[in-house]
């Protein structure tokens, strides 16, 4: 069985099941990002959930340290560039569980658009899309969480008054009607990330409201031309904040909006340059931006005229919390059972550190797939070559070795399967 730190507060859902599997675990949700190395002694499995997991952590686990489970779909305080080929080099993995917090993240983005749209929280039925929103709003706690994080802005050491989870709420089903009496309809609107779990659920949500959406991904083309040819009365960011997409709305993009665009960013607030949105809500380009997250990321935002600012709330429901936990409790569970971790978010990194030396990645791919060809039935073996990476990296490193997979584990002392 596995030694387990949970570094963040989890259910108690968390603690039967680990029980029940024979697992021991050290929980350390009051101890400090700084301070985690000094518990890693034998440690096997992290799950965290908002702390950051920093590089000092992982080196202490060297030896045990086998994978870190992020029980959210942001991993940027986990993998990042500090932290990533300290990762692959102990063969680490990194997953998530992705979808977990979708709805809860989606609706929390409709709340924060409908708050810079003037509309107020009440307890109310949800029947048509101004009441929904309505309850929405109420069922989120969205105004006292927002007037908690808006104070802890105001001072320049300032911290919310209380945790976030404290003003956890409720999802809302959404009414055949919401198309009716509704406060997105008429509106323009840029989802950034319209492909993405939450991106889709966004624009799929805004459509049915009566919104013109207009989707943007990695493909789409440059952002500004997009900006600049359809001219949205709103943006929404959901997009994965990396080295590609950081600042991604900059100066250029600023530029070609219209006057009194509107702006719901419950991504990272790293993706909108600050700078350039400063001098775009002077000037009266921006008419409002929505944030959502830990108050010192939110700090560099502030004094920014029409921000309305959230402390990282946005995915903050009972029923995302239970969906959280069942997945990450899904993922112990089939990593104990057969070594492996799903959703691993740096298979690619790790593939490569354990390639024969000199191949590249790509010569790997075409080995594989020139192995998988073989086995009857298999009609893309460059597909399951790339899907075998995602799913086990380590197996796709022994397959384009000539080793056999269990040789690899032993050798990388990973997993003893």
């Amino acid at each position: 069985m596995a030694k387990i730190l949970v570094a963040d507060k989890m259910e108690k859902h968390f603690a039967v099941s680990f029980a029940e599997q024979g697992h021991e675990v050290i929980w350390a949700e009051n101890v400090k990002p700084e301070e985690l190395p000094q518990l890693m002694k034998g440690i096997d499995i992290i799950v965290a959930r908002s702390k950051k997991i920093l590089p000092a952590t992982i080196e202490a686990g060297r030896g045990s340290l086998k994978a870190i489970i992020r029980a959210g779909s942001g991993v940027a305080d986990i993998y990042n560039e500090s932290t990533k080929a300290l990762l692959a080099e102990l063969g680490v993995t990194v997953s998530n569980t992705p979808g977990a917090n979708a709805n809860a993240t989606a609706q929390g983005a409709l709340v924060q658009l409908a708050k810079l749209l003037g509309v107020e929280g009440k307890e109310t039925a949800p029947i048509d899309g101004l009441s929904t929103m309505q309850h929405m709003i109420w069922a989120r706690n969205f105004d006292a969480a927002s007037a908690d994080a808006t104070q802890a802005l105001a001072t320049p050491d300032g911290k919310t008054k209380e945790s976030k989870n404290k003003y956890r709420g409720d999802e809302v089903t959404i009414p055949g009607d919401f198309g009716k009496n509704n406060p997105f309809t008429g509106k323009k609107i840029l989802v950034i990330g319209s492909t993405g779990k939450v991106g889709s659920i966004v624009s799929g949500d805004l459509s049915r409201a009566g919104a013109t959406v207009v989707g943007f991904h990695s493909k789409s083309g440059p952002l500004a031309e997009i900006i600049g040819r359809e001219r949205p009365d709103i943006i929404m960011v959901h997009a994965e904040q990396n080295a590609k997409t950081k600042g991604m709305l900059g100066e250029k993009e600023f530029a070609v909006m219209k006057r009194g665009t509107l702006i719901v960013n419950n991504a990272r607030p790293g993706l909108i340059d600050v700078a350039a949105l400063k001098q775009a809500a002077e000037s009266g380009i921006v008419a409002g931006v929505a944030l959502d997250a830990e108050v010192e990321k939110l700090r560099p935002y502030a004094g920014i005229k029409g921000l309305l600012v959230t402390p990282h709330t946005g995915s903050e429901t009972h029923q995302a919390q239970m969906n959280t936990a069942m997945m990450t409790d899904k993922a112990i569970r089939t990593y104990s059972e057969n070594g492996i971790m799903p959703h691993i978010v740096n298979a690619e990194d790790i593939a490569t550190q354990n390639l024969p030396k000199g191949m590249t990645l790509s010569q790997a791919k075409q080995v594989v797939a020139n192995r998988i060809v073989a086995i009857p039935g298999m009609d893309d073996p460059t597909q399951a070559a790339e899907s075998l990476m995602a799913f086990d990296p380590f197996t796709f490193a022994a397959f384009a070795g000539g080793v056999s997979c269990i040789q690899t584990r032993h050798a990388l002392g990973v997993r003893g399967t």
